[in-house]
């Protein structure tokens, strides 16, 4: 049998207390029984003896009005001692001078109940009091409100008075009895409590016929749960009236079917102060006008284990998501940015049904600022706070940069451009790594441009030979070695006597090229190794001609320019000597001295720009020294491992599903307090020969 929804609403709607007005009408219903009663038995409403008057007046009534009217929601040490003294009275007038054991005992229990709380009302202090004192205290207020309380005091002297009047096995006594049992028992089983919500449901069933559903569960702190009628809708403007009576706004979520009913998810907003129409708690109801927020929709939201600096949260979106994607949150009223890195999959018990879901996983880069910074926030949202797609158009206009500043490109899906400082990257050193096509040369050319306007020299090494081509519409002046210079020192390198001296010619024409180099007007010069020459010719060549570079610059005390070593194929360059089989002790040698140079070079405003495949196969020595990271797509093992020393372990996963132009970037040179993938800038002019370019 299926039970009317009026009776479930009552039924789920039971107040903690009944109200005033549900007290006052039990208290004159009571009253009039008690009245048909005493006609009944007496013949008079108002019974003039003695013995009548006790168990009418003197203690089935102020039962009745003592638990309903004076005890609200408990008994008062003061209530016990009103209490005994009506008892006290009461007795007196049926006092007879022969023997009577049950007059004497409730009379003396009744003194005692009044003395104690007597003691309890005088011992009563804020102030730090003895402990003997205190236990005194305690002791008589559990014996004033436990053996004071209306209903015991009461129902003593009403008893008494039933069987000394009546006797036990009188028609008058079963009726009087009978009433008695009825009324004590109407507070522990709570119907005054059901009367009361089974009243507001009936004649406010016409005024809540927009209700939706009945709340069965609320996740702090603003999750809830809500079980929908028939025909109910979980798309538009709701209020739910809580358990304590507040009543906030509701954001519907999503549904999920639990066996023949509809389960409804969503969030709870602001407090509504009034609303023009009744409503019972643990009701949902759709509103007559719109005062929803009219905030962006949200994604997800917030679970367990978040941290600060990672958030886990719920989504019920997951084909909207791509790695790399920005979402964000209020914080203490800011809101702060996090990017998507990884999500699971997990679910949910309800009952006895699962709920499939997956979490999505999102490191901070904290708050977004005018400058195109983003800069660490020191907390953390609360569970199931709402997170929000960052969307597209964030940022608005494009930044106005600094000479020294340039764009390196966007967070994936927005607006937001990542700014890093020319200066800073070169006196730093960067390094930019990833595999072949993944976007390396296309942001080092951008670089050398802008380092260019900024007044900085650049030194190009390379080993592709396709600079030359690239930079063709810059001044760009090309340095190189005659063939026969290198093979002059391809052959003597077996020799351990075969020194470059300070004279020797080639060390001259390095010398004399990069002064020539650095008073011209031009910017750029490129020094292309010939392929003929074996790695150790490559490292010793290459040694030589930073050293000049190093040199001239340290030469220079007053006025020294600002050089950039751009270092393409570093691998090549300055190996790691152990993964490139540099075993014998000249090549070691020489790859040190590169190393040194490069911890030498921010004192002589000579800076690095190293870039490579594979950091593993790239002097670590050096590497450690570049303070900024620019991380294409790699798949080398060897080098995450060294790369989560600088961006953390959970950064570094992310690396190998680098797509095309992205990259993960972090360091001094960098806008951002926290690792961040960036897109770089498509030229919408080389978009059909990027591919083909790397």
């Amino acid at each position: 049998m299926k039970i009317p929804q009026t009776l479930l609403n009552a039924l789920n709607n039971m107040p903690k207390h009944p109200s005033m007005l549900t007290r006052v009408f039990l208290m004159a219903v009571s009253v009039l029984i008690l009245l048909g009663l005493s006609y009944i038995i007496t013949g008079t409403l108002i019974p003039d003896n003695n013995m009548q008057g006790l168990i009418f007046q003197g203690s089935a009534l102020l039962i009745v009005f003592g638990s309903l009217i004076l005890e609200d929601k408990f008994t008062k040490p003061a209530d016990a001692v009103i209490n005994s003294v009506a008892v006290i009275i009461s007795l007196i007038p049926v006092h007879t001078s022969s023997q009577d054991s049950l007059w004497n005992i409730i009379f003396f229990y009744s003194l005692f109940v009044g003395l104690c709380g007597i003691v309890n009302l005088t011992l009563i202090t804020n102030k730090v009091v003895s402990d003997t004192r205190s236990r005194i205290t305690k002791m008589t207020y559990q014996l004033s409100v436990v053996f004071g309380k209306a209903e015991i005091i009461f129902s003593m002297v009403f008893l008494y008075a039933v069987f000394s009047f009546y006797g036990l096995q009188s028609e008058q006594t079963a009726l009087l009895i009978i009433f008695w049992g009825f009324y004590i028992c109407l507070m522990p089983l709570k119907l005054p409590h059901f009367f009361q919500a089974l009243f507001e449901a009936i004649f406010s069933k016409d005024r809540i016929s927009n209700e939706e559903g009945e709340i069965v569960r609320v996740d702090f702190p603003d999750l809830i749960k809500v079980r929908l009628y028939e025909n109910s809708k979980w798309n538009s403007d709701l209020v739910a009236v809580l358990g304590d009576g507040i009543k906030r706004k509701v954001l519907p979520l999503y549904t999920q079917i639990q066996d023949s009913t509809v389960i409804g998810t969503g969030l709870l907003l602001d407090k509504l102060d009034s609303i023009n129409f009744n409503t019972i708690k643990g009701g949902v109801y759709r509103l007559n006008t719109d005062v929803l927020d009219t905030r962006d929709f949200p994604i997800g939201i917030i679970t367990i284990d978040s941290q600060i600096a990672k958030l886990y949260f719920e989504t019920w979106k997951p084909q909207i998501f791509n790695e790399g994607m920005l979402v964000y949150c209020e914080v203490n009223n800011k809101r702060v940015y996090y990017q998507v890195s990884d999500a699971i999959t997990n679910e949910e018990s309800f009952e006895k049904h699962r709920h499939g879901f997956q979490i999505v996983e999102a490191h901070q880069l904290g708050t977004h600022h005018n400058d195109g910074g983003f800069k660490k926030f020191s907390w953390l949202p609360e569970m199931n706070t709402p997170v929000y797609l960052a969307g597209k158009n964030i940022q608005g206009a494009p930044l106005k940069l600094a000479t020294s500043q340039m764009s390196l490109g966007v967070i994936p899906e927005t607006d937001i451009e990542v700014i890093c400082d020319i200066d800073d990257m070169i006196s730093h050193h960067t390094a930019i790594l990833g595999v072949t096509g993944s976007g390396k040369t296309e942001l080092t050319l951008k670089i050398i441009e802008r380092a260019i306007g900024n007044g900085i020299k650049v030194f190009c090494i390379d080993i592709t030979g396709q600079y030359i081509t690239r930079l063709s519409h810059l001044a760009t002046q090309q340095m190189y070695l005659e063939i026969d210079d290198v093979k002059s020192i391809s052959n003597n390198l077996d020799n351990k006597n075969y020194v470059i001296s300070d004279d020797h010619v080639i060390r001259v024409k390095f010398k004399e090229s990069i002064t020539n180099f650095i008073k011209s007007d031009k910017m750029i010069s490129i020094f292309t190794i010939p392929t003929i020459t074996n790695t150790k010719a490559t490292i010793v060549i290459t040694e030589l001609y930073l050293s000049c570079i190093f040199e001239y610059n340290r030469e220079q005390k007053d006025e020294r320019n600002r050089i950039l070593v751009v270092l393409e194929e570093a691998h090549t360059i300055i190996p790691e000597g152990v993964t490139m089989g540099l075993q014998d002790f000249d090549s070691k040698a020489v790859v040190a001295r590169l190393s040194q140079i490069a911890l030498q070079g921010r004192k002589f405003k000579v800076g690095l720009l190293i870039i490579a495949q594979r950091t593993a196969t790239v002097s670590k020595t050096v590497l450690t020294q570049c303070n900024t990271m620019i991380t294409f797509s790699s798949f080398d093992q060897t080098g995450v491992e060294f790369l989560s020393n600088i961006y953390g372990r959970e950064h570094t996963s992310k690396i190998s599903n680098l797509p095309f132009l992205q990259a993960l970037v972090f360091g001094k040179g960098v806008k951002s307090e926290r690792p961040v993938v960036i897109e770089m800038h498509r030229n919408k002019e080389k978009d059909d020969t990027l591919e083909d370019i790397f």
